[in-house]
């Protein structure tokens, strides 16, 4: 599975979601997308399933905890960060 990972990024933002994303999937290959990001916009579909993480209440420690219990359940295949803000996860 394919994972994006953005940590101030609003779900539909230019680069990540209309670039990047849409790109990836013309593949047809499944998409985890996690943003962090104060938007109620959730843009899961057929191939993409969105989490957004409010800002909020998320801090960035909080996160990055959210991030890696996820992954230990559905390990990323091919995983993407888009701010180095998140460091090694």
């Amino acid at each position: 599975m394919i994972t994006i990972v953005s940590c101030h990024h609003f779900p539909d933002d230019e680069r990540v979601y209309h670039r990047e994303l849409l790109t990836l999937k013309k593949l047809g290959q499944p998409i985890q997308y996690f943003t962090r990001s104060n938007s109620e916009l959730d843009i899961s579909d057929d191939l993409v399933r969105h989490k957004n993480c409010p800002a909020k209440e998320f801090s960035i420690k909080e996160y990055i905890t959210f991030l890696k219990n996820t992954f230990l359940e559905t390990p990323p295949t091919i995983f993407h960060k888009i701010k180095f803000r998140i460091g090694y996860i």
